[in-house]
């Protein structure tokens, strides 16, 4: 049919459930922190990544402007 929409799923047998006792065991924590070292380190790395990403752009765009300053004496430091 053309106006039904979407139907939604039977979840009173599963909704609300959530079981937390296997926090009780080691491998859950191990794997806990294990994550979020890693997730940690990925941060960093990328972090990393695009400050030397934004360092190089620094860099093209101080060129250019002593560049300019230097090629076009009216557009000088003393004119800013």
């Amino acid at each position: 049919m053309i106006g039904q929409g979407a139907e939604l799923p039977y979840t009173t047998r599963t909704g609300g459930k959530l079981e937390f006792s296997a926090l009780s065991q080691g491998n859950v924590w191990a794997a806990l922190i294990t994550f979020l070292y890693l997730d940690f380190l990925d941060a960093t790395a990328t972090a990393f990544a695009l400050a030397q990403l934004v360092a190089k752009q620094v860099r093209v765009c101080v060129r250019a402007f002593v560049c300019a300053c230097m090629c076009c004496p009216a557009s000088g430091p003393e004119m800013l």
